[in-house]
C-alpha cells in the first residue's frame, strides 16, 4: 500500500510510472508532473481502467473511498464506468483545464484567449461537470449543433477539434479510453472552402511530399534547387523563379522580393538557414548571371514559369494534390492552426495587406524580427516532418525559434 508521502513525492523520471495501492487502485505519474488515480478491474471478462480523479485534488484516502465505491458497484454486476458515478472527481472541465495548461504555453496570448473562450462558452456549460469517459458522440453534437445553427460552421469544426485534442491528451495519460469527438466529424456541415489553389494541409501527407521533393533530381540543377526552396519561403512561384542575386543579402539572411513587374519592392523575406544553404550552393552553379535559378539555355533568363509545377507532376503529385502556389496556403494553414503563430505575422510574410487597429497598412519591415523567428521555426518543422516521415509535435520548433530570437536581442 502507498503512503501519503509516497504519493506526494512520486516522480516519473522521464517515463510514465504506475504505482499500485492494491485492490486495483493505481496512481499514474506523468513525466510532466501530473498524477491521476485509476481503478483497474474486470467485468464480464473484460479489463477496464476507470478514472477516479487527480492528485492533489483527490487525496490518497479519498481515492481509496472512490475505489471501494466502484468495487461495490462492480460486485453488483454493474460496470462502474457505465454507471457514471458522480463521485469519480474527474470532470471534463478539469480535463479541459489540464489540456489547456499543458498546451497553451506555446500559444500566443491572443490565440490562447480565443481558444479558452470558445471552450468555456460552448463546451463547459453543457458538459463541464460530467465524467469525460461517460460522454458520448451525441453529447458532443449537442454542443456543436447550436454553433452550426448560428452560421458559425468554421467555429463548430474548431470546437470539435478542441474537444478531440482534450481527449487525445486524456488518452495519452490514461484518463479516458476513447475520443467521442472523433465520431462526429462527418456529422457536421461542410466547412466553406477558401483555398483557390490545391494545397496539402495534412502534416502526414506533407511529410511524404517533402521527402519526394528532397529526393528529386531533375535534368537541370536549378529546378530541384528551386523546388526544395519553395516550401520554406511562403513566396509566389513567380517571385521565386525570378530571384536575383542583387536582392539577396546572405550576411543579413534576407531577400528583398520585387513585384511581378520587377520594380516595386514587395516584401522582405527572412531566410532560414535551410534556405541559405540551398542558395549558397546555387551560387557555385549559376555562372555569375543575374538569376539565382537561371534557365538551361541562357543565364539571362530564369527557369520557366511551369518548371516547379512540372517537377511536382513528375514526382507523381497531381493537380488535385498540390500546385506551386499551394505551398503558400499550406504554410498559412499550418503556421496558424498547428504552430500557433500570430495571423498578422503570417499575413505580413505572405505579402498580404495587413492593417493596424487604426486601419493603416503596416509597412514591409513590420514584424521583421518576429517573422524571422517564425520562418526559422517553419523551416525546422518542415525538416522534422521530412526526416520522420510523419506528424511531429510542433512545439519544440516554435519554442526553439522564440528562444533563439530572444537570445539575439
Amino acid at each position: 500500500m502507498l503512503t501519503a508521502a509516497q504519493v506526494k513525492n512520486a516522480k516519473a523520471d522521464g517515463k510514465r510510472k504506475k504505482l499500485s495501492d492494491g485492490r486495483g487502485l493505481l496512481l499514474v505519474v506523468d513525466p510532466a508532473g501530473g498524477k491521476w488515480w485509476r481503478y483497474r478491474y474486470k467485468i464480464k471478462g473484460k479489463e477496464r481502467l476507470m478514472s477516479l480523479g487527480t492528485f492533489p485534488t483527490m487525496s490518497l484516502s479519498q481515492a481509496r473511498v472512490a475505489r471501494d465505491q466502484a468495487a461495490i458497484t462492480r460486485a453488483a454486476g454493474v460496470d462502474p464506468m457505465a454507471a457514471g458515478e458522480a463521485s469519480t472527481g474527474d470532470t471534463l472541465e478539469q480535463l479541459a483545464k489540464d489540456w489547456f495548461d499543458a498546451k497553451s504555453t506555446n500559444w500566443t496570448m491572443q490565440n490562447a484567449t480565443r481558444v479558452w473562450s470558445r471552450v468555456s462558452n460552448n463546451v463547459l456549460p453543457l458538459l463541464g461537470a460530467r465524467d469525460p469517459d461517460a460522454i458520448e458522440p451525441r453529447d458532443v453534437l449537442e454542443v456543436l449543433r447550436p454553433i452550426e445553427a448560428r452560421g458559425a460552421i468554421e467555429t463548430a469544426h474548431r470546437v470539435r477539434g478542441y474537444i478531440s485534442a482534450m481527449y487525445r491528451f486524456g488518452i495519452a495519460s490514461q484518463r479516458v479510453t476513447r475520443d467521442p469527438a472523433a465520431d462526429v466529424r462527418d456529422a457536421l456541415k461542410t466547412k466553406p472552402t477558401t483555398v483557390n489553389f490545391a494545397a496539402v494541409t495534412d502534416p502526414d501527407t506533407l511529410a511524404k511530399m517533402l521527402r519526394d521533393i528532397h529526393e528529386y533530381g531533375g535534368r537541370w540543377w536549378a529546378v530541384p534547387a528551386a523546388v526544395k526552396l519553395t516550401p520554406y519561403l511562403l513566396v509566389r512561384p513567380g517571385a521565386l523563379r525570378r530571384m536575383e542575386w542583387t536582392d539577396i543579402d546572405l550576411d543579413r539572411a534576407e531577400w528583398q522580393t520585387k513585384s511581378l513587374k520587377g520594380q516595386k519592392l514587395e516584401t522582405i523575406v527572412p531566410l532560414p538557414r535551410q534556405a541559405i544553404e540551398i542558395i549558397s550552393e546555387a551560387e557555385s552553379w549559376s555562372g555569375g548571371g543575374r538569376y539565382v535559378f537561371p534557365g538551361p539555355r541562357t543565364t539571362t533568363r530564369p527557369i520557366s514559369e511551369n518548371a516547379i509545377l512540372q517537377a511536382l507532376r513528375g514526382m507523381g503529385w497531381g493537380k488535385d494534390d498540390v500546385t506551386a502556389h499551394g505551398f503558400r496556403a499550406t504554410a498559412r494553414t499550418l503556421l496558424d492552426e498547428v504552430l500557433q503563430w500570430r495571423v498578422d505575422w503570417i499575413e505580413s510574410q505572405l505579402g498580404h495587406n495587413v492593417k493596424d487597429p487604426n486601419g493603416r497598412a503596416y509597412n514591409r519591415t513590420k514584424f521583421l524580427d518576429e517573422r524571422r523567428a517564425m520562418m526559422q521555426a517553419w523551416a525546422d518543422y518542415l525538416d522534422a516532418l521530412r526526416i520522420t516521415g510523419r506528424s511531429v509535435d510542433p512545439s519544440p520548433h516554435r519554442q526553439a525559434a522564440v528562444l533563439q530570437h530572444q537570445a539575439s536581442e
